[in-house]
């Protein structure tokens, strides 16, 4: 709350739901848990042993000064994104979308400046009533599509390194954002575990800015 993406956020939890609901949450891997941010002191998890304050903590047994929860059920959800991503495409696919593969380099636009379709490299123009850019991180290069007098906002990210690691045995419900008292570099991880088990592990490296 608080930001001028507070109302986008609300609604795009409540879409997830009306989604998973409508897919199937288990075909999609969408699931309520809780969150929270862990300090750890790694010099106390290798000299001490567990305390108190790691019970309502998940994760970690050892060296932890502090948690704050960052959300329940009632405001954190997961899912997967290749899942749902596949999902959506199969139930489009099955309705009449086609898939149209190519690079933008333009957007058409009519004379009061709505768009009305999009070219592609090889000169191929798409009509379209509605243009919805999904590049993640890469969306900053759509602006280069629209003449400066649409004045689109600037699209920074951050780069970052993730891994899988498998956990078959062990189901975890809690996302946690790691402060540790001594990061890898600049770097405090970010862990997300999955309903198969397995957890999505990355930590922030470098500074914001458009990403290539």
């Amino acid at each position: 709350d608080g930001t001028p993406l507070k109302h986008l956020q609300r609604t795009g939890f409540d879409l997830h739901q009306e989604l998973a609901d409508h897919l199937g949450p288990a075909r999609i891997d969408y699931r309520r848990l809780t969150c929270a941010a862990v300090s750890v002191d790694e010099v106390r998890a290798v000299q001490k042993p567990p305390s108190k304050k790691m019970q309502d903590v998940e994760w970690v047994d050892r060296g932890v000064t502090g948690s704050v929860p960052l959300g329940d059920e009632g405001t954190i959800a997961q899912v997967h994104p290749r899942k749902l991503c596949a999902a959506m495409w199969e139930f489009s696919s099955g309705r009449g979308s086609a898939l149209r593969i190519g690079r933008v380099v333009r957007a058409v636009l009519d004379g009061t400046e709505a768009v009305t379709g999009v070219e592609l490299d090889d000169g191929t123009v798409l009509e379209a009533e509605r243009l919805v850019v999904a590049c993640g991180p890469w969306t900053e290069e759509a602006r280069s599509w629209f003449p400066p007098s649409v004045g689109l906002p600037r699209i920074t990210g951050v780069k970052c390194h993730s891994i899988l690691v498998p956990h078959p045995d062990c189901v975890l419900t809690q996302a946690v954002f790691f402060e540790s008292s001594r990061p890898l570099g600049d770097v405090d991880l970010e862990i997300y575990p999955r309903p198969d088990g397995d957890c999505y592990v990355n930590g922030f490296e470098g500074e914001e800015g458009r990403i290539t």
